[in-house]
């Protein structure tokens, strides 16, 4: 690397070990530098785009970037930073407005471009992203980062013919970056091409070990060798493409359709109705319980399995296992017409779907409620099968409550699932 003029040494190490990918490394000397110089933007800068690439560091490097921005306040690409930075913290809004600032600054910077772009893809803003990424290849035609966003940008709009072209010329310009390769794998994947997207997905952590969209592409792509998985998969991707407050609008019109269902099958009195309010539970839990069934197959094959986690291998076990015994045990049930085999096979899964949300959950408060979630219900559903194998007839008044307490547990964490606080780590 040549050197460059104004950085001290130890600045110059530091930028040789962060294109290296070792960013810890690179923070020692970036810091080094600020504890001679606490007032270099430009180390300050780098600093802070070090503790980007560190997880779980997204605060600190805000703070540091606020920091340059202080010493700098007309300089755009720290503003860019800023914006990264919020968008990583799930800031979204305030990293637009970051972003835009830097625009307004430098309309021809490429960094403040896709910054904006970032937000947007964060939002599920897709032609809005599109065009900024655009924005910042007019400027620089061969940017990776920008071309990607693009990328991502033309696939959840579905425009798939424009997305293969995109990529396409992406990878024969770049074959070795793993972003390009784990974006591709996602397109192959989003039309059913298994190989084709485990041929890079598997490139992608091949050129880099710890890209987690990759791994989880991987996986994504090993569940969906079961059937059932891969319809979960199409509703994931059809989902993705909608914006936040769509996705809880079709998620409330999809619930209160079930409530319409469920008066019209007290007023009929008609088993069509009961039928139908069965597959409605059905569908509810396993838009929850689908990757940790997914998993519990990729346990079973001796190869795949080490591509889990160990938090995924117990979410495997646990909730996996429940739902496939549960839903074996339904069917027992209603076979040998044993109602307490069915009922607790039915405790069994209606708490899979808050449990669901625990074991691999990144967020400390969501894993907490969704903990006290699982808890009420799996235990005032066995309260059921207790009260109805060991009390007399005229003592199971409590039935009916204890049903609907673990109804209302259930629902509620399919409701709660959806808040983003809830799924991600606090910051």
């Amino acid at each position: 690397m040549k050197l460059v003029p104004g950085l001290s040494p130890d600045t110059q190490r530091g930028l040789l070990l962060a294109q290296q990918g070792k960013f810890r490394e690179a923070e020692t000397y970036y810091r080094r530098t600020l504890a001679k110089q606490p007032e270099d933007a430009l180390t300050l800068h780098h600093l802070a785009n070090c503790l980007l690439q560190q997880e779980g560091r997204s605060v600190e490097a805000l703070e540091v970037t606020r920091k340059a921005i202080a010493l700098e306040p007309h300089r755009p690409d720290h503003r860019s930073l800023e914006a990264f930075a919020l968008n990583q913290l799930g800031k979204t809004h305030d990293a637009i407005e970051a972003a835009k600032q830097a625009v307004e600054m430098a309309p021809d910077s490429v960094m403040a471009h896709s910054a904006w772009a970032q937000s947007y893809l964060q939002q599920h803003r897709w032609a809005q992203a599109e065009n900024e990424a655009l924005a910042a290849l007019k400027v620089d035609p061969e940017n990776s980062l920008a071309s990607n966003q693009l990328a991502l940008a033309l696939r959840q709009q579905n425009r798939m013919s424009e997305n293969a072209a995109q990529l396409t010329e992406m990878l024969a310009r770049d074959p070795d970056n793993p972003l390009t390769q784990a974006n591709a794998g996602w397109s192959a994947l989003q039309t059913s091409r298994l190989e084709e997207a485990d041929e890079h997905f598997v490139e992608a952590l091949r050129l880099d070990p710890d890209n987690e969209s990759a791994r989880e592409g991987l996986l994504s792509s090993f569940r969906s060798r079961t059937p059932l998985f891969l319809v979960y998969l199409r509703y994931c991707f059809a989902m993705s493409r909608l914006t936040a407050p769509v996705q809880v609008s079709v998620v409330l019109g999809i619930f209160l359709l079930y409530l319409i269902i469920q008066r019209l099958a007290i007023a009929v009195q008609s088993p069509v109705f009961v039928w139908i309010g069965l597959i409605y539970f059905l569908v509810i839990l396993w838009i929850w319980v689908a990757e940790a069934v997914g998993n519990f197959f990729i346990l079973l094959d001796r190869r795949a399995r080490h591509s889990l986690r160990f938090l995924e291998k117990i979410d495997a076990l646990i909730i996996g296992g429940s739902v496939i015994s549960g839903l074996a045990g339904v069917i027992v049930g209603i076979v040998f017409w044993d109602p307490v085999i069915f009922m607790i096979a039915l405790a069994a899964l209606w708490s899979a779907i808050p449990f669901s949300m625990v074991f691999t959950n990144p967020s400390q408060l969501g894993r907490l409620i969704f903990s006290v979630l699982g808890a009420v219900t799996l235990l005032s559903s066995l309260g059921v099968v207790y009260i109805f194998w060991f009390m007399a007839s005229e003592d199971r008044r409590m039935i009916p409550s204890l049903i609907l307490l673990t109804t209302m547990a259930t629902l509620l964490s399919t409701w709660l699932g959806n808040i983003p606080a809830l799924r991600r780590p606090r910051t």
